[in-house]
């Protein structure tokens, strides 16, 4: 059990009535696993829009799956919904084709998902090698690394000044140390 989920099976401080509801809609949900992916996938995109703190965090507790995966899902599912709702089409396809599509391309992935559709033969492997993650993994992070870098040089200056608070230092350190973190998630999102 991870901490978030331990946090939510406790009282629920701290949490809002809709994240307490979104968390207990996914954890007691059933099904098969392509069923319970795109019901994940249509939360997310709920709670997004309502504007749910932590959504892919708080549903990714509840199924087990990492919040970058439940981001994944989602963005499928709202392509999905636009182009085609009633898709014969397993979620991995729709991942596939939502991160490797861009403003160049989208014409040609939704051709290419229309001829997946009508081919059963074209497989999940050969739809990854149509749309490689990588190219659009790295322009996601390239923006975000950058962002996360200027805060801990923000971090880094802070203990630098005359009026920093004595005392404070490992609060810093703490949120540098959660930076790093960050950034190594980013570098396995660049190269996964």
């Amino acid at each position: 059990m991870n901490k978030t989920e331990a946090a939510f099976q406790r009282t629920g401080y701290g949490y809002s009535r809709a994240q307490r509801e979104l968390y207990q809609r996914v954890k007691a949900r059933t099904g098969t696993i392509e069923q319970l992916r795109w019901e994940h996938a249509a939360d997310a995109q709920d709670a997004m829009e309502r504007k749910i703190a932590y959504w892919a965090e708080i549903i990714g507790a509840a199924c087990g799956r990492e919040p970058s995966t439940i981001y994944e899902w989602r963005r499928a599912w709202a392509v999905r919904k636009s182009v085609n709702p009633k898709s014969r089409l397993s979620i991995s396809y729709w991942v596939t084709a939502a991160n490797g599509v861009s403003d160049d391309n989208s014409e040609e992935v939704l051709h290419w998902l229309d001829t997946c559709e009508r081919d059963a033969k074209i497989t999940i492997e050969s739809a990854r090698a149509q749309f490689p993650r990588k190219a659009k993994a790295e322009a996601e992070a390239a923006p975000l690394r950058e962002s996360v870098l200027a805060v801990c040089g923000t971090l880094t200056d802070l203990t630098d000044r005359a009026d920093f608070p004595e005392g404070a230092e490992m609060f810093v350190r703490l949120a540098l140390r959660a930076m790093t973190k960050l950034l190594e998630r980013l570098a396995e999102r660049v190269t996964a």
